[in-house]
């Protein structure tokens, strides 16, 4: 396989350039070909003009297409005046090589209903390997969609990415869009393209940077994507007392550097506050689900965030793709400006051709789960046939103007951490002591009342309860029998 780019040049332009991979593919009768088509626009018409010169030049072509916060192309953030639209075009030559694409409606009322086609689907083509999906995400309830995911084959790869606009960072109160060869433009679906075939192979990375900072939070309520309580307190007043964070119109930019760490089965799962209301609440820019109990506040600083993307690059060159597709979060491109941004995806560049767009929100299988991601970059390395084994050089990322300040910050931040665990080991040692009698090791008398009033409760409030029951005994003379006195 092969993959090219086109940045925003019109339609004209963009049809001298299908023209060309048009006879390119002239030579390969049995190459597939795949476009992503991206614009940083809410205006639902900006890839009418592309997708018209597709059908026209190349109509056998499958697309898939979204409105997004940023286009990437040959590894770099697409600059320019808005609109900015740009195209993948992926040529796949090998005859093995499988590509479909699928659309279908997606909101709040049919997630299940599409989650279970999206799994039948799958089920009458036992060729797919890989699944990328592209989806709008508002109103949908995405945590739940992601969990009707396990029942996926589990050696299926899913990688990909939340339509958004630059215009509507806040995908809240927005209206991006997808499209495909499958579907028309829509706010409210979610788009997949299919991928298989015997020397098909795709490889995925998750990249963070955020690391957690401080103690354990306890997510005591909330629904959706507002989280109403930590520890039983306004969320805001967590962030208030730990960051000194007010809540004014530079919030959101603030939070950034330090979004929620959500324990998700042993995984971190990045989510960045966005906003917040008079009650204290705070909304985030994804759902969070009923098992999400646990949390910490993150922190990122540009040393350590450079340090991941070179692991992660690491990864994927020694898998050696043809070509790489990068989904990352619009809150990179806000915590490093324009001016910075390409750092984190030019390195992929000198690996293969890679693009891809500014999400908002980002998608990647891991342990058998879909997790949905934010402030995250996946990257999904794809090639066809045996690695080339033409070795490259080491990926090459500056770090050295951070870092002075990555030991000092990380340094600092692996004080607070160890310090953290100390504290909770002996808050929990302190619960043990409060709770039992030290000569015995029983539970003391507060804490058997306690219990007794807990049960009580429990049976007063819940008719569904059994009854509980209580059973006490007296030992006579119990502590000459215990040999506790002479």
């Amino acid at each position: 396989m092969y993959q090219m780019h086109f940045n925003n040049g019109g339609a004209e332009a963009f049809g001298e350039f299908i023209a060309n991979v048009s006879s390119r593919v002239a030579v390969s009768p049995d190459a597939k070909v795949l476009v992503h088509v991206f614009n940083d626009t809410a205006q639902h018409n900006a890839s009418d003009e592309l997708v018209s010169v597709l059908h026209d030049k190349l109509p056998k072509a499958l697309y898939v297409g979204c409105s997004t916060s940023g286009n990437i192309c040959d590894g770099a953030l697409v600059e320019g005046e808005l609109p900015n639209s740009s195209a993948i075009v992926n040529v796949f030559e090998d005859p093995s090589t499988q590509i479909e694409v699928l659309q279908f409606p997606l909101n709040r009322d049919n997630r299940m209903e599409t989650a279970e086609a999206i799994r039948n689907a799958v089920e009458e083509r036992p060729w797919v390997k890989a699944i990328e999906m592209i989806t709008t995400l508002i109103d949908v309830g995405m945590a739940e969609f992601c969990d009707e995911a396990r029942l996926l084959p589990e050696d299926i790869v899913i990688f990909g990415g939340g339509a958004l606009s630059i215009e509507t960072l806040n995908m809240w109160a927005g209206l991006p869009y997808v499209f495909s060869s499958s579907g028309e433009n829509s706010g409210s679906s979610i788009v997949l393209a299919l991928y298989g075939g015997e020397n098909f192979h795709v490889q995925t990375q998750t990249i963070y940077g955020w690391k957690p900072l401080g103690r354990t939070l306890t997510i005591t309520s909330a629904e959706g994507p507002v989280l109403h309580e930590l520890d039983g307190k306004p969320a805001f007043e967590r962030y208030r007392h730990y960051l000194s964070l007010e809540n004014d119109e530079h919030f959101s930019e603030k939070s950034i550097l330090f979004p929620l760490a959500i324990d998700q089965d042993g995984q971190a799962v990045i989510k960045a506050p966005v906003s917040v209301a008079e009650d204290g609440s705070i909304t985030l820019t994804s759902d969070l689900a009923p098992y999400h109990e646990t949390c910490r506040i993150a922190y990122g600083d540009p040393g350590t965030i450079l340090r991941s993307i070179r692991e992660s690059s690491e990864v994927i060159q020694s898998f050696d793709p043809q070509g790489i597709l990068v989904y990352s979060c619009a809150a990179r491109r806000m915590y490093w400006g324009d001016e910075n941004i390409s750092r984190e995806t030019l390195p992929m560049q000198s690996i293969a051709p890679t693009a891809g767009f500014y999400t908002g929100g980002e998608f990647a299988r891991q342990g058998g789960r879909l997790l949905h991601h934010n402030v995250t970059i996946v990257i999904a390395g794809i090639r066809e046939g045996e690695p080339s084994g033409a070795g490259q050089e080491g990926v090459s990322i500056d770090a050295t103007e951070f870092t002075r300040q990555m030991e000092i910050v990380n340094s600092l931040a692996a004080f607070v951490g160890v310090t953290s665990e100390e504290l909770e080991n002996a808050y929990e040692q302190l619960k043990v002591l409060a709770m039992t009698d030290g000569l015995t090791g029983l539970l003391n008398r507060r804490e058997i009342d306690e219990r007794i009033s807990d049960a009580i409760a429990a049976c007063e409030d819940s008719p569904e309860t059994p009854p509980a029951s209580l059973v006490m005994l007296d030992i006579d003379d119990f502590k000459s029998r215990c040999g506790l006195f002479g």
